[in-house]
């Protein structure tokens, strides 16, 4: 028996640096739950994705991305709200206190910007890439 009740629910996609190991590990942590919500994860750099947001190279990896089936646009903390109002409404909740979400948008670019990052290529993952291994 098929238990499954997400089949036909879309809730748009995730999209994220495919080239950042810190990326990766929320990828790879979070994907069953997101897909599981009806969501689809996409690397920032596959041609639809750049297609969708036609952004500059330094913009398009800036940040994780939520694109809603609407064509709606999250990016960021944002994007981490909209993704939090789907799959857990308390956290939800608490993006939605006083302060919460000015908050939350000063402190993911900060994060962002310090995940390991360089060059559009995570120095952690370099030597693996450079060994053909990912």
């Amino acid at each position: 028996m098929n238990t499954e009740i997400t089949d036909n629910i879309n809730e748009g996609w995730v999209c994220y640096d495919a080239d950042c190991a810190l990326c990766l590990g929320w990828v790879k942590r979070f994907r069953p739950r997101l897909e599981q919500h009806g969501f689809t994860l996409l690397p920032l750099q596959s041609p639809a994705v750049r297609a969708m947001l036609q952004l500059p190279e330094d913009q398009l990896l800036a940040e994780m991305r939520v694109i809603t089936p609407t064509g709606a646009v999250f990016g960021g903390a944002d994007a981490l709200a909209h993704i939090s109002n789907a799959i857990c409404k308390p956290l939800a909740w608490l993006t939605r206190l006083p302060g919460a979400m000015p908050l939350l948008r000063r402190a993911y670019p900060y994060v962002a910007r310090n995940r390991g990052c360089a060059g559009n290529t995570c120095q952690t993952r370099r030597p693996l890439l450079e060994k053909g291994l990912k």
